[in-house]
């Protein structure tokens, strides 16, 4: 049956940093856009998650939409950061690898057996866990020909089998990526145009205990972004200084964000790992919400809107064989506000 529902999973932790659950039973993609005016550089961040049993990923290749650009940068810049969930020798123990996201040098990668041939760029993700650091390069090109109705830019990455040993061109220690997160701080930049604009992946997968990819089972999955967000919130006491309101409006690719969850998180102070949750509301059929509850101190507090989740994705076919199987709806992320409580004076 299909599903179109909340991500009500996702801790504040996971929500700041946009990464999503793993050990997923389908292949997943979620892109967090935290930077959403057009036109402008954009603080991208996409996550990709995939089954933790059966065949691992062999490659994975993203697609940008029409509109967006890719910003070059040198040789050996930082562009970003990647951390990665994976398990390791046929464990089903998750451990997390982590590492910055580099920009290298395109004409050091031609020779390369995952995608040869001169790139527009080149970002490796080098990822580290337990005293092991494994260079993944990403390989980033504009589409062309039939490649070009999937979007403007494509990411793409090959994985070794962790099924097969290292000699033979398996992966060190058994690593099996099932979660890959990667945050780019400087590569992409937002269309001009408002709409909603469709990321995708495909996931392909090795035939078991072999270095051979299975194309024949390739499955894609979406995400869809709204561009620019408009995220606004507001604070007011009432008479008493005992309860706050919280008010605001969510617009998306220039339309209202109708019928979704605002969820608030809070604390007095401004870290927000010391937040907890403050409360939650709906958003109206043109965007709006409100919220009131009791406070007695001041407080700072942010409101965001989780990605929701389908098993199906609502333009249906797919260039991949095994079909379209997930569409997520982008998070949504409004301002931290400080609501100020004036301190009673003793009398």
């Amino acid at each position: 049956m299909a599903r179109f529902v909340l991500l009500g999973t996702v801790v504040l932790g996971l929500v700041l940093a946009g990464a999503a659950p793993a050990f997923a039973a389908t292949t997943e993609l979620y892109v967090y856009a935290y930077d959403t005016a057009l036109g402008r550089p954009s603080d991208t961040e996409l996550d990709v998650v995939v089954p933790a049993s059966g065949p691992a990923t062999a490659s994975i290749v993203l697609y940008a939409p029409q509109g967006y650009g890719i910003a070059a940068s040198p040789a050996g810049t930082k562009v970003g950061t990647a951390v990665a969930t994976v398990t390791v020798g046929g464990s089903t123990t998750k451990v997390q690898a982590t590492g910055d996201l580099i920009a290298g040098d395109p004409t050091q990668y031609v020779g390369n057996t995952c995608a040869p041939g001169l790139h527009a760029a080149v970002v490796v993700a080098n990822l580290t866990v337990s005293g092991i650091t494994v260079p993944v390069p990403l390989y980033v090109d504009p589409t062309g020909g039939a490649d070009a109705t999937l979007g403007a830019f494509k990411v793409q990455a090959c994985l070794a089998p962790p099924d097969v040993p290292a000699a033979l061109g398996g992966a060190p220690a058994g690593l099996r990526v099932v979660e890959a997160d990667l945050d780019f701080v400087h590569l992409f930049t937002n269309p001009s145009a408002t709409g909603t604009y469709t990321w995708r992946v495909f996931n392909t997968p090795f035939v078991p205990a072999t270095t051979t990819a299975d194309p024949t089972a390739t499955v894609e999955a979406r995400a869809l972004v709204g561009l620019p967000k408009l995220f606004s919130l507001r604070w007011a006491l009432n008479a008493t200084k005992t309860r706050v309101n919280l008010n605001g409006k969510l617009i998306e690719a220039g339309k209202p964000r109708a019928r979704v969850n605002v969820t608030f998180r809070g604390g007095p102070q401004s870290a927000y790992t010391t937040w907890k949750p403050f409360g939650v509301t709906q958003t109206k059929a043109d965007g709006s919400f409100s919220f009131t509850r009791s406070i007695a101190t001041s407080a700072y507090v942010y409101a965001f809107v989780n990605p929701y989740v389908g098993d199906f994705c609502t333009v249906p076919g797919s260039t991949a064989p095994r079909g379209c199987v997930f569409e997520s709806i982008g998070a949504s992320y409004g301002p931290v506000i400080h609501i100020v409580v004036p301190k009673t004076k003793k009398k």
